[in-house]
């Protein structure tokens, strides 16, 4: 399988190539077979040259192209729908490396591609041939840019109780073009890394919490009520308090969810299978239900009666579209404290957002035979712990026990073996640890 838990990824010009690009292209054109593709990249090196291989896939297809250029990908799914396109190609490695790169596929209104299109869509890339069209499409360039941040500024007007002084750090990533024009209309904004940076030079893409350390004593000793930040390509929403302290991103699900389930008096939230159990417990004492999806794949259950479909760092709010975005994310959680006139902490502990302790590790390895390697967690993992109640093998190995949960899986993006892990307690959390981390070990020295 090309396409991975989310799109495609590899590094260029191994894995991803521009010949990858153009029949990409094609095989998307071609599974559609109507309308026009809307085209996107974001600011690598690499980017807007396959952006350009995948245009001349699309209209070796026969099927017209507009290119809308730099956007974050949010923006470019945004756009299928603005423009009513048959589908869209982003050009993104997201959080990866500057030295990879990689292609999101999204279809009429914006819904990313869901697994049985990826495949229809392998297939006719197996079988591209340069010569399949007699006619050929044209391509068009649109700036897109203000359309969405207008749209995206009227969904978020409030009135304010007071503006709060934000700094947002974008990594140098795309969403630095975005996410401070949206703000500056509800908060007090200062931006960071704000430049699009091929290279990621300021910090790196993803923005975990050691990557973010040092901008988390910076919120504090500048004395801001909250700070922000991106990955490469705008799809992903870290937050750092007032106190310096990274919020899980489970906290601020679940803190979104009770409030869509509130004003939808009920409702679905889709969480994936990595996401806090504190989610599910907000979600039910506000009258709602949950269902769990595999990481990367909550917009496939998205349907009517579904009021978030979520994963850490990454939410869809089908009010708004269908597709994941950090700079509407950004903007309703600053829309949510100006509006209460608080801080986040208070507000999380004034909402009874439940905050449980939990650990994501990653374990390196090459050429690992996947299929063994799970097979062998789902044989010696739940049989590991004496209080399992359940086991979750939807996307790798879920174990849940009296003490918490442990999910155990093979990054579908990057040649690592991941370990999430949640606790009732911090020693709940150092048990599941110890014991979760020995079957990996074992595992990957079989």
């Amino acid at each position: 399988m090309l396409f991975g838990t989310s799109g495609i990824r590899g590094v260029y010009p191994f894995q991803i190539s521009n010949s990858l690009a153009v029949k990409l292209g094609f095989a998307v054109a071609s599974y559609v077979n109507h309308g026009f593709i809307v085209v996107g990249w974001d600011g690598r090196n690499t980017s807007r040259l396959l952006g350009m291989s995948i245009i001349s896939g699309v209209n070796s297809a026969g099927l017209d192209a507009i290119a809308v250029g730099i956007v974050p990908t949010p923006v470019l799914a945004y756009s299928v729908r603005y423009f009513g396109a048959s589908g869209g190609i982003m050009v993104t490695a997201s959080h990866n490396p500057p030295e990879f790169n990689g292609f999101k596929v999204y279809f009429s209104g914006g819904r990313e591609s869901i697994e049985n299109e990826e495949q229809a869509i392998e297939s006719i890339m197996n079988e591209f041939s340069s010569n399949s069209h007699n006619e050929y499409g044209r391509v068009d360039f649109y700036s897109i840019s203000d359309v969405y941040v207008k749209d995206l500024y009227n969904t978020l007007f409030t009135k304010k109780l007071w503006e709060p002084r934000v700094i947002i750090d974008c990594g140098g990533g795309v969403a630095g073009l975005y996410t401070p024009r949206v703000l500056s209309a509800l908060s007090d904004v200062y931006v960071i890394n704000d430049y699009v940076d091929p290279f990621f030079s300021g910090r790196e893409a993803e923005p975990r919490p050691d990557v973010l350390s040092r901008f988390s004593r910076g919120v504090v000793s500048l004395g801001f009520d909250i700070g922000l930040a991106h990955d490469g390509d705008g799809d992903r929403l870290a937050v750092i308090d007032e106190s310096g302290s990274f919020v899980d991103m489970s906290t601020i699900i679940a803190l979104m969810a009770k409030r869509k389930v509130e004003e939808n008096n009920g409702g679905i939230v889709v969480i994936s299978v990595d996401t806090s159990m504190s989610v599910r417990e907000v979600v039910e004492r506000a009258g709602g239900r949950v269902e769990v999806a595999k990481l990367g794949k909550t917009h496939a259950r998205l349907r009517s009666g579904v009021v978030l479909a979520a994963e850490p760092w990454k939410i869809i709010d089908p009010s708004w579209g269908f597709w994941q975005d950090g700079i509407y994310a950004a903007g309703q959680l600053i829309r949510f404290i100006t509006s209460k006139g608080k801080r986040l902490r208070q507000i999380l502990n004034e909402e009874k957002i439940p905050i449980y302790p939990g650990v994501r590790l990653s374990f390196y390895h090459d050429n690992l035979e996947r299929d063994a390697f799970m097979e062998f967690v789902k044989e010696n993992l739940p049989s590991a712990f004496k209080d399992v109640m359940n086991v979750i093998d939807i996307d790798g190995v879920k174990v849940e026990t009296k003490h918490g949960w442990a999910l155990v899986r093979v990054s579908g993006t990057e040649p690592k073996v991941r370990l999430y892990a949640e606790g009732f307690t911090v020693e709940d959390l150092e048990y599941i640890v110890k014991i979760s981390q020995e079957i990996i070990e074992k595992g990957l020295r079989k």
